[in-house]
C-alpha cells in the first residue's frame, strides 16, 4: 500500500474563523466602489490604501488584484489601480451576484439564479 499513514489519532488544529485581512479589505473596497466612495477614473495606490486600513501593502495589493479579475479596477503600471467606469446597471448586477454568492448560510442550498432576460 502506498501513501502516507497517520499514526495514532490526529486532531487537526482549530482554524481561526475570522476573515483574513485580504478578505476584509476586498469587502471594504468593493463596498466603497459600489457606493461611489472610490471615483471612476481615479488611481489609488496600494501603500496609500494600506495606510488607511492600517495594514501592510501586500493584502491591499492582493485585494486589488482580485478586483481586477472582477473588472472593478484596472492596474496602472508603477502607479496603482484605476477604478473602472461602470454603469449603474453593471453595479446593480455585481451587487446582486455578490449577494447571491456571499450571503447564504454555508449549509443552505444555492439559490437558482433567474433566467437571463435578453434585450430586444
Amino acid at each position: 500500500m502506498t501513501g502516507a499513514r497517520m499514526a495514532g489519532s490526529f486532531e487537526p488544529p482549530v482554524l481561526d474563523e475570522r476573515p483574513s485581512a485580504r478578505s476584509r479589505i476586498i469587502h471594504a473596497l468593493r463596498a466603497a466602489l459600489v457606493a461611489g466612495q472610490m471615483q471612476p477614473g481615479e488611481v489609488y495606490s496600494a501603500p496609500a490604501l494600506a495606510a488607511r486600513f492600517g495594514v501592510s501593502a501586500t493584502p491591499v495589493r492582493e485585494a486589488m488584484l482580485e478586483l481586477v479579475k472582477e473588472g472593478l479596477v484596472r492596474t496602472v503600471p508603477n502607479k496603482g489601480f484605476r477604478v473602472s467606469e461602470l454603469s449603474d446597471r453593471e453595479l446593480d448586477e455585481i451587487t446582486e451576484i455578490r449577494l447571491l454568492l456571499e450571503c447564504r448560510p454555508p449549509s443552505a442550498p444555492r439559490a437558482r439564479p433567474p433566467a437571463p432576460t435578453w434585450p430586444g
